[in-house]
């Protein structure tokens, strides 16, 4: 697509015309949809890490520079959303030294992680299981939940150091549960 193609189409799309959104994206989804599935293995990921950078993009478009090749800016978000699936799918696997517990090693074998997970469910209330599934297993960041709770990231990061303290405390050798 001709640049200046691109510039009248986001123009049109920042003043209101959401119709020239699809003709601004559409010949890069092959490209985008080829890198996503290589850099993440599969098909339901990279659809996935797509249509996120597609919102994204949207969202977002206000504040793209018109000096920058739009493909350039949009390929960057699709990568960002790539490791960002990838971080997510390393996280699901349970690298639990990414929760930084400090000293406390990761889970070796699967009955670990099943008492792991037994821990965390005694050791927490309903409102902090669910804090620490959102960040841990699902992936979302701190000012993806603050927003959702209407709370600021402070707050939240405050509540996560808790829930840091106290998982620490249990599973130290020794440790009440």
């Amino acid at each position: 697509m001709v640049v200046q193609e691109e510039r009248h189409l986001i123009q049109s799309i920042l003043t209101g015309d959401r119709e020239s959104y699809s003709q601004l994206i559409r010949p890069h989804l092959p490209r985008w949809l080829r890198l996503a599935t290589a850099l993440l293995g599969n098909a339901f990921d990279a659809d996935d890490a797509v249509q996120n950078a597609m919102i994204h993009c949207y969202e977002h478009l206000g504040s793209f520079r018109a000096e920058a090749k739009f493909s350039t800016w949009s390929t960057k978000i699709v990568l960002r959303e790539c490791y960002r699936i990838q971080k997510r799918r390393n996280l699901n696997t349970v690298t639990w030294s990414a929760m930084h517990l400090g000293t406390v090693a990761g889970p070796e074998q699967p009955e670990d992680l099943i008492l792991l997970q037994q821990v965390v469910y005694e050791s927490l209330n309903a409102d902090e299981r669910h804090l620490f599934m959102e960040l841990f297993e699902e992936g979302r960041s701190v000012h993806e939940v603050a927003m959702r709770l209407g709370a600021s990231p402070g707050a939240i990061k405050t509540r996560i150091w808790r829930i840091r303290a106290r998982l620490k405390q249990v599973l130290r050798v020794g440790g009440d549960r």
